[in-house]
């Protein structure tokens, strides 16, 4: 009875299991039957969206945050090259897009004025053989052999005329320097005229059409605009600064590459007996080149001082400007009538008093043609105009 009393047991057991596991099938299927899977699958949709989008702004802020923290590094430690031997960077670009800040009570308005009549074409004097003023030479062999070796310095201040105490503050410096003036300013005709009662000399700083929007200025030099446009916007623009001896451009980078427009500009200028001094806002200008195939007095920028607006970045330019005049001879650089630059200026230019000649654009000019002269009489003519800048710069 035991064996045949346990064995239904035991089945009757497993057949009670057996009957729950369908029990269990049921209330999972309709436990699921009964859940919202569409409310599911957007929850899970909405998460997987917000989520990559987190995932991909983070890795966007700290992308650009790393190069930021890149090109600040690069600034810090690197001084700007100079344009003329290397392609335009973003300092240059930037230089470019920014036209002059004019102060808040100045009207940016341009008065109609007929332009300087054309003096009569002369011939133009060969730095070589002109006739030069009389200096008296120094007593002192030693005074006259370290004379002859310092390096001569010229100094551009671009934009000059908007900012009346700006200007006011560039004829102030404690050296010879160039103003060159923007045409279209109200006071720009007195304010030439004190700058030469003071020594200085006086350029134009003719505005020119530059790559991108940017604006140069009213009555620009457009290379759009026909042979007859241009003279007659170059004539106006030279009109308006009396007693200029030359002129530079004013951002430019794409009428400067045009060889065409730049030698009807220049024809106005060679017509006035002015040099051309090439700003070189761009590695493609060929306004140097033209205004020599021309024969013309110029040369080009070696050094901007302020693409970087703080005391210590101008200070870096004005020693690398010291540099390439010890290196070559002669160095020019171009600022603007910035605070900064100005203050850096005043400091300097009375430091390196008695180091090196600071002489007007135009004279840096002929000292450059007189180190390429051959020996000779042309040479003695060099060396004596050398002497003649080198006493002319020294007050």
């Amino acid at each position: 009875m035991a064996v045949k009393g346990g064995r239904p047991a035991n089945r009757k057991r497993k057949s009670g299991s057996r009957s729950r596991r369908p029990a269990r099938r049921k209330a999972w299927l309709s436990l699921l039957a009964a859940f919202d899977w569409r409310r599911l699958a957007i929850v899970a949709v909405a998460l997987l969206v917000v989520g990559g989008g987190l995932y991909g702004t983070y890795h966007w802020v700290a992308g650009h945050a790393e190069r930021a923290l890149r090109d600040a590094a690069t600034a810090r430690t690197e001084p700007l090259p100079s344009l003329r031997q290397a392609a335009p960077g973003p300092a240059t670009r930037q230089m470019e897009e920014q036209p002059p800040a004019e102060p808040p009570t100045q009207a940016r308005t341009v008065p109609e004025q007929p332009a300087a009549p054309l003096a009569e074409p002369k011939p133009r004097p060969d730095v070589t053989t002109a006739a030069l003023p009389p200096v008296a030479p120094s007593d002192n062999p030693e005074t006259r052999q370290s004379q002859a070796r310092k390096p001569v310095i010229a100094i551009i201040i671009d934009d000059v005329g908007l900012d009346i105490p700006a200007a006011r503050r560039v004829i102030r410096l404690p050296a010879p320097v160039t103003l060159a003036f923007l045409p279209y300013g109200k006071e720009t005709a007195k304010l030439a005229g004190d700058a030469r009662a003071a020594g200085h000399a006086v350029f134009v700083h003719l505005q020119m059409e530059p790559e991108g929007k940017a604006d140069p200025g009213p009555k620009a030099l457009l290379s759009s605009l026909s042979d007859e446009e241009l003279r007659a916007r170059t004539a106006w623009a030279l009109g308006r600064v009396p007693g200029a001896v030359g002129a530079n451009n004013h951002m430019g980078s794409r009428l400067t590459a045009n060889a065409h427009a730049m030698r009807i500009v220049l024809g106005e200028l060679d017509r006035r007996q002015m040099a051309f001094v090439d700003s070189k806002t761009s590695a493609a200008s060929v306004a140097e080149a033209s205004a020599l195939s021309m024969g013309m007095p110029t040369t080009a920028r070696d050094v901007f001082l302020d693409n970087q607006q703080s005391a210590s970045a101008i200070m870096a330019q004005l020693d690398e400007t010291w540099r390439i005049a010890q290196r070559r001879g002669s160095a020019l650089a171009i600022g603007h009538p910035h605070p900064a630059t100005l203050a850096a200026l005043e400091t300097w230019l009375k430091t390196m008093r008695g180091q090196a000649i600071f002489v007007s654009a135009t004279d840096l000019i002929d000292v450059r043609r007189c180190q390429h002269a051959k020996a000779g009489d042309a040479a003695m003519a060099c060396a004596e105009a050398e002497r003649v800048a080198a006493a002319s710069g020294q007050r």
